[in-house]
C-alpha cells in the first residue's frame, strides 16, 4: 500500500491524509530549484507515486522550465522519464513540450548561424575597403 492511499497519517504531529501528504510532498519538491540531474533523478520517484493529471501538471511545468536551461545531451533521459511519467494521462502535452523544445533550438542556432555569416560578409566588406 503507498502512502496516497492510507486513509490517515500523522506528519511532524500533524494528521493528513495520504493524498494530502503526497499533494505536499509534491508540491514542496516542486517549489524548489531543479538541476538536470536532480529533474532527471526525480522523475522516476514520481512515476512510482502515480500522480493525479493535476499533480502531474505541476511535475511537468517544473521539469519545462529545466529544459530551457539544459543542453542536448541532458534532453534524452528527461523526455523519456517524462513519457514514461504520463504515459496515458497527458501524452499531448509532452509532444508539445518537445516539439517547442526543438523548435526553439532550431531558432537559436539559426539565429547563431545568420550572425556568424554577418561577421563573415562584414569581415569581406571591411578587407574590400582596405584593400
Amino acid at each position: 500500500m503507498n502512502l496516497s492511499q492510507k486513509e490517515r497519517l500523522t506528519v511532524a504531529g500533524k494528521e493528513m491524509s495520504g493524498e494530502d501528504y503526497r499533494y505536499q510532498m509534491v508540491k514542496t519538491l516542486c517549489d524548489m530549484n531543479w538541476s538536470v540531474e536532480t529533474a532527471t533523478s526525480l522523475l522516476p520517484v514520481f512515476r512510482d507515486l502515480d500522480l493525479p493529471k493535476e499533480e502531474l501538471q505541476d511535475v511537468i511545468y517544473k521539469v519545462e522550465g529545466v529544459l530551457k536551461k539544459m543542453d542536448y545531451q541532458s534532453v534524452p533521459p528527461i523526455i523519456y522519464h517524462l513519457i514514461l511519467l504520463v504515459k496515458s494521462k497527458l501524452p499531448g502535452r509532452i509532444l508539445q513540450i518537445i516539439i517547442a523544445y526543438f523548435n526553439k533550438q532550431e531558432q537559436q542556432l539559426m539565429k547563431e548561424r545568420a550572425n556568424r555569416e554577418g561577421n563573415v560578409n562584414s569581415m569581406e566588406l571591411d578587407s574590400e575597403t582596405i584593400g
